[in-house]
């Protein structure tokens, strides 16, 4: 039986929605491995993901970059 954390996503995803709270109902979803960023216009959408990027970065969360 391999031993560690077993319930690692489900803290994942509490630590996500918990840095993401004030933002997962205006711009953005979250799964599991991804965050998406969404609006109508491309400016927007350029803001919405300059408030995400600081985000992470302050929680220091970070992403791959080839996704």
């Amino acid at each position: 039986m391999p031993y560690g954390l077993t319930n690692a996503l489900t803290i994942a995803m509490k630590l996500m929605d918990r840095v993401f709270r004030p933002h997962l109902i205006n711009f953005m979803v979250m799964s599991i491995h991804d965050i998406s960023v969404y609006s109508k216009d491309i400016s927007k959408s350029t803001t919405n993901l300059m408030t995400v990027i600081p985000t992470l970065r302050e929680h220091d969360l970070y992403g791959k970059l080839k996704k």
